[in-house]
Formats: structure tokens, sequence, C-alpha cells
């Protein structure tokens, strides 16, 4: 588990900004979205595995969460359920993040 805190200051003051939970097995992937954030104050939350991010998104209660569909220990869509059905984590916005092709018919 890695956390990483952006802060930006913008006219004297502090701006702190929302969780996002990004999940990928793929640290270069975590890597280079964390890096587009960087940009901007937020507050990154990175995750390797399902399991971790099931128990960070208990933990972190994120403002949304960025996750790979392909994963090595379950698909991306099942750890997206169990958070959809967390109470407390149901608005919570999930956003597949991918380098797979779209399935066809």
């Amino acid at each position: 588990m890695c956390v990483t805190q952006t802060v930006t200051r913008r006219n004297d003051f502090t701006v702190e900004g929302k969780t996002v939970l990004i999940i990928d097995d793929d640290s270069l992937i975590r890597k280079l979205i964390v890096n587009s954030l960087r940009s901007e104050p937020y507050r990154v939350v990175e995750a390797g595995t399902a399991q971790e991010v099931i128990a960070l998104s208990r933990e972190e209660k994120p403002d949304i969460i960025l996750t790979d569909i392909t994963l090595h220990d379950m698909d991306g869509w099942s750890p997206a359920q169990i958070i959809k059905d967390s109470p407390g984590l149901r608005s919570v916005p999930i956003l597949a993040v991918t380098g797979c092709p779209p399935r066809t018919a």
C-alpha cells in the first residue's frame, strides 16, 4: 500500500483535495495515474490487489475509485460490487480504467 499526499497552496492557504483510490496490479500504470494527478490537489491512495482496495475503501472512505478491470486476484467488477454493497460506500463513484480493448459480440 502506498499513500501519496498532494497539497496545493493557493492564495497563502492550503487546499487539501479529495481522496482518489487507485487499484491496478501494474505498478507502472498506478505510477502513471498518480503522476497525472500530481498537479491537482488530490490525496491519492494506491492498491495493487482487489483485497487491498476493498480494505482501503472501508478505511479511507475515498471520494472516487479508479479501478483496472483485469486484476490478478479477481476481476475488477467483483471488488466494485463488494464496495457498492458496503454501507457508507454506495455513493462512491467507481471508474473503470483499463488498457484492454472492448469485447465484441
